[in-house]
């Protein structure tokens, strides 16, 4: 197999595996969760509730969810941003929770404690946003270009840096002792 060839080879199986990364992985990758425990002033669990997640930008239902048997609660791929959660049961004041903060890649934990009484009656509580993740390590921010292109390179080689999808003007990459070769 002659250089050309070599280089030819390589750089479509470059190609494939980046055109592969970004179809396998859009999902998800700019979104967040919510997760939390519905329990009563006893700290007994409450099974099939519903809860409401509202954007506090729109006003709209993003997503409604019923508890698992545990009191449980797991919402995932939530945009970025802040929610309203609202629970109403049966016997219980009705829940209002505001500014719970979902960020990029992190799951935000939102525990609710229900107070007996008329339905009537609601319960409006403000979330603070938490210091530490206690659900997982991971966090996530939006990367802008400028801090993109900002980064530095662990090789010289400008193919070496990932990118989320193609550029609007094709990339030109240097080869050593190669010449170039265009990806996209």
């Amino acid at each position: 197999m002659t250089k050309r060839n070599a280089i030819g080879l390589l750089a479509s199986v470059v190609v494939a595996l980046l055109l592969s990364a970004t179809a396998a992985f859009p999902q998800g990758a700019e979104t967040g969760g919510m997760t939390g425990v519905l329990k009563d002033s006893k700290g007994a669990a409450i099974p099939g509730a519903t809860v409401e997640i509202y954007s506090e930008r729109t006003g709209t239902l993003v997503r409604s969810v019923k508890t698992d048997n545990d009191g449980s609660f797991t919402v995932a791929l939530l945009p970025p941003g802040s929610y309203r959660v609202v629970v109403a049961v049966s016997g219980f004041k009705k829940y209002t929770g505001t500014g719970v903060a979902v960020r990029i890649t992190e799951v935000t934990r939102h525990d609710i404690t229900l107070e007996l009484g008329d339905v009537k009656e609601t319960v409006v509580v403000a979330a603070t946003a938490t210091m530490i993740n206690t659900v997982n390590a991971t966090t996530g921010q939006p990367v802008d270009p400028h801090t993109l292109t900002s980064l530095p390179l662990a090789s010289p080689n400008s193919c070496s840096r990932f990118l989320p999808e193609p550029p609007a003007n094709p990339l030109t990459c240097a080869a050593p002792a190669a010449g170039t070769w265009t990806l996209w």
